[in-house]
């Protein structure tokens, strides 16, 4: 770990139309879901090969859902359930969450491109083997989060509960662990090269001390 380089590359905000059409929308395999604004109630819908793209999503849920080879793209959450939703070999780009829950959200071996949490509660946040670019958390519990095996470039941690977390076999470049609580957390030393600033040091001294094989007493 360093002790300062540059931050994190800003993620690009969603690119949403001007005038939203209101609507609703049924999901099918193979549609493009775009261009509106929901409220939708799709929990524990299975979805296959579809692109949920342009869209501005406010409160409803997901929750429960298993989506495989699907993506999202363009996509604003405000006050949504992703509980225990799992994406399978898919892909979000563009994506901003705010106020969402996301306990048990899982990503495996899929990519998340410039992606926004904001007061999100993803304990248990699940995002293994995968590829995350230009992300931030802000603001966010992630207890018990599991990122073994991801690739890590341009993300930024800024206020987050990361009690337990794991980040075993990680690659991060870029990475910014900023006034967050890492109680717990595991796979410190696969997060070489990450950056902590000076008086964020005190909450990784155990975590630090265990590494190198120094006892604290």
């Amino acid at each position: 770990m360093t002790a300062r380089e540059a931050e994190p590359a800003e993620p690009v905000p969603p690119r949403l139309p001007g005038g939203p059409a209101q609507g609703a929308a049924d999901l099918a395999d193979d549609v493009p879901i775009s261009e509106l604004t929901l409220s939708p109630y799709w929990a524990e819908q299975r979805v296959e090969f579809t692109e949920f793209a342009q869209c501005r999503v406010h409160e409803g849920s997901f929750a429960d859902g298993y989506w495989r080879k699907t993506r999202w793209t363009d996509i604003e959450a405000t006050g949504t359930d992703l509980a225990n939703l799992e994406f399978d070999e898919g892909g979000w780009s563009r994506v901003s969450l705010d106020g969402v829950r996301a306990t048990g959200l899982m990503l495996t071996h899929g990519t998340w491109h410039h992606v926004r949490f904001r007061a999100c509660t993803a304990d248990l946040l699940t995002v293994r083997f995968a590829t995350v670019t230009a992300a931030t958390f802000t603001d966010c519990s992630l207890r018990g989060a599991d990122f073994t095996g991801t690739r890590l470039t341009d993300v930024l941690f800024d206020g987050c509960d990361l009690t337990g977390a794991r980040f075993d076999q990680v690659r991060a470049e870029r990475v910014w662990l900023r006034n967050c609580e890492v109680s717990g957390l595991h796979g410190l030393a696969d997060l070489r090269g990450a950056t902590i600033e000076p008086k964020d040091v005190a909450g990784f001294a155990h975590q630090l001390a265990h590494v190198v094989g120094i006892t604290l007493r």
